[in-house]
């Protein structure tokens, strides 16, 4: 009798979670000891998901400034970048594979009884707890493929902390259209062009290659802006 309960229980637990859902992350990074946090959005519909920041103006998300977006596919390893920085749109994909370690610690996170998985992604160690209360394989940022919600996850270092804030149905639908977007490598996304799009977003000002001291000043505070706005920078 006991076991039924149990699989009636499960089965109404998948049927609920396999609806739209919408699952609020709270995102902080602490870089020379001050703390930065903001709100994402992870929109899991289907077998696709997508992480945002959670102030994207959903009815025209693509208008906005520097913001990075992730879609995911929940039943292969793919995993699509965008990005935006004024009129520059890119995006690229990589396939990413998660070798987690599960380990037998529990421990119970906003009402949720988590189990502790460890990973080392481009060499930063990460340690996430995920739950199988809820069955779904994803979580906040590029994480995912965990048999259960990640609940929380977090730098080994602590400089990274990204806690489930609230789960809710989807309402306003968050759209990318891929189309306004151009593929690059990742080293472009990333690196390569950054610098180029800091000197088109503000027109700073260079003579004979060299960058002016009117130029240097509004650099820095583009580069100091951005860390403030943009909890992820660092992993970017």
């Amino acid at each position: 009798m006991q076991k039924i309960i149990y699989i009636v229980a499960f089965f109404f637990s998948i049927c609920f979670f396999s609806q739209n859902k919408r699952i609020v992350y709270e995102i902080s990074h602490t870089k020379n000891k001050v703390t930065h946090v903001q709100s994402f959005n992870l929109d899991i519909k289907d077998s696709i998901s997508y992480f945002y920041e959670s102030d994207l103006n959903s009815a025209n998300p693509n208008t906005i400034g520097t913001k990075l977006k992730i879609k995911k596919n929940l039943n292969n390893h793919k995993i699509i970048y965008f990005n935006d920085l004024g009129d520059k749109k890119n995006f690229f994909i990589e396939n990413a594979e998660f070798h987690w370690k599960i380990l037998p610690d529990i421990i119970t996170i906003n009402n949720y009884v988590c189990q502790k998985a460890e990973i080392e992604i481009n060499n930063k160690k990460w340690n996430a707890y995920f739950t199988s209360e809820i069955p779904i394989n994803d979580g906040p940022f590029i994480f995912s493929k965990l048999p259960g919600l990640i609940v929380k996850v977090e730098s080994a270092d602590l400089d990274y902390k990204m806690v489930l804030n609230e789960i809710k149905p989807i309402v306003n639908t968050f759209i990318i259209n891929r189309s306004l977007y151009s593929e690059v490598t990742r080293d472009i996304f990333f690196k390569e062009k950054k610098l180029d799009d800091y000197k088109s977003a503000l027109k700073i000002e260079y003579s004979n290659n060299v960058m002016t001291e009117n130029g240097r000043k509004l650099f820095q505070e583009y580069i100091d802006k951005s860390i403030e706005n943009n909890v992820l920078i660092d992993l970017e």
